[in-house]
């Protein structure tokens, strides 16, 4: 494996994404660790590793299932988009993963503008998605090369995290 590679999945690696924890939810639920995003000079890896990270800053705008009419509290503190955005990083090494993150975000701005009847199956796949099948879905990333099916997509619902962990080496 090249050492920029090697890297580059150390780093995702060590993301964490406790989104939810002791029933708050607030921007510092996204771990990353220090510096930049690295590039791994595959870009498909790096957007589908952004896209990653876009959907972790969807499941936490949305940390747990509501119940009707029931709203969940985010401390609005920071702007996420934006926050989340800047510690990507800037400049042509995390251009893919910067796309990526924000293909998620424009994904799911088109699913409510444009077929809200998705809305429901969205919602319900974020729910799925936990701090271990988050992490679980990085790892197969660098494991396999290719990415998972998305919230966004029907295959989704046949993806077992328990069963798509990778063994890391």
């Amino acid at each position: 494996m090249h050492p920029s590679i090697a890297f580059a999945r150390r780093w995702w690696l060590a993301a964490q994404f406790p989104i939810g924890a002791n029933n708050t939810v607030n921007l510092t639920q996204i771990v990353l660790p220090p510096g930049p995003v690295p590039n791994t000079g595959r870009d498909d890896l790096d957007y589908s590793l952004g896209f990653e990270l876009g959907q972790a800053l969807l499941k936490l705008r949305r940390p747990w299932p509501a119940l009707p009419g029931q709203e969940v509290e985010i401390d609005d503190g920071p702007d996420y988009l934006a926050n989340l955005s800047s510690r990507i990083g800037y400049g042509l090494a995390v251009d893919w993963v910067r796309m990526g993150f924000l293909g998620a975000v424009e994904t799911m701005t088109n699913v409510a503008l444009n077929k809200p009847d998705m809305l429901s199956a969205v919602a319900s796949r974020l729910d799925r998605l936990t701090d271990p099948a988050i992490r679980a879905r990085i790892a197969y990333l660098w494991e396999a090369g290719e990415p998972l099916p998305t919230v966004f997509d029907d295959g989704f619902d046949s993806v077992t995290m328990a069963t798509t962990t990778p063994r890391v080496r």
